[in-house]
């Protein structure tokens, strides 16, 4: 991938470009960097450009540093998406208890060889989407709020450029539809087509559990 360029004000512009150890995204003006997006992130993160794969934050392992892959961005999107994936490395306590439900949630459907839907799949779902949900509004807030940061520092305008307010909460909630929908997907073949059904099956499974 060659180098991509978003220009702002003041003369500054966000460039991601390929080196020879690493894809570097930063702040530039007047041919000097300004600031490092890496700096948002834990120092021994790897930044990986992935132009198949979806962008995504992993968690250090036991062998392995952490690591973000860099997608495919047209514009503004990849300052978003790269700030996203930094606010699930920023709250690790949070991504691990995503990461868990979705494990513990695909045991049950393993478990369920006959496709019944009993009450301990349901209640695992329940808690993999409260779970994710959170964890996706967490990173979503810290990408904001760092969004914020860049423009007060550095003079320029990244959330201007989806629009007002309710553009942007409606970018982000574009997001997190996305994940509603893949449960919403799961729970077709028991009838349930809204968010507002699933929400009651929830209710009605977290009293019958009680």
């Amino acid at each position: 991938m060659g180098p991509r360029e978003i220009y702002f004000e003041n003369g500054v512009s966000f460039v991601a470009k390929v080196t020879e150890e690493e894809p570097r995204l930063a702040l530039m003006k007047d041919g000097r960097e300004e600031f490092n997006f890496k700096s948002f992130v834990p120092p021994e993160t790897k930044l990986i450009f992935d132009m198949i794969t979806p962008w995504g934050a992993y968690s250090k392992k036991e062998n392995e540093p952490p690591k973000i892959l860099v997608g495919k961005f047209t514009n503004i999107d990849g300052i978003l998406a790269f700030l996203h994936e930094a606010g699930h490395l920023a709250n690790e306590f949070s991504a691990n208890l995503a990461l868990s439900a979705k494990q513990k949630h695909e045991q049950e459907i393993n478990k369920d060889k006959e496709d019944e839907y009993n009450a301990s799949r349901l209640l695992a779902m329940k808690d993999e989407r409260e779970a994710v949900i959170l964890n996706e509004r967490n990173a979503w807030a810290f990408a904001l709020k760092k969004a914020r940061w860049l423009e007060r520092t550095y003079g320029i305008s990244i959330l201007k450029k989806i629009g007002d307010n309710k553009k942007v909460f409606d970018f982000v909630n574009g997001f997190l539809n996305t994940y509603e929908q893949n449960y919403l997907d799961e729970l077709y073949n028991v009838d349930i087509f809204s968010k507002e059904q699933m929400e009651q099956l929830f209710a009605d499974l977290d009293k019958s559990s009680q």
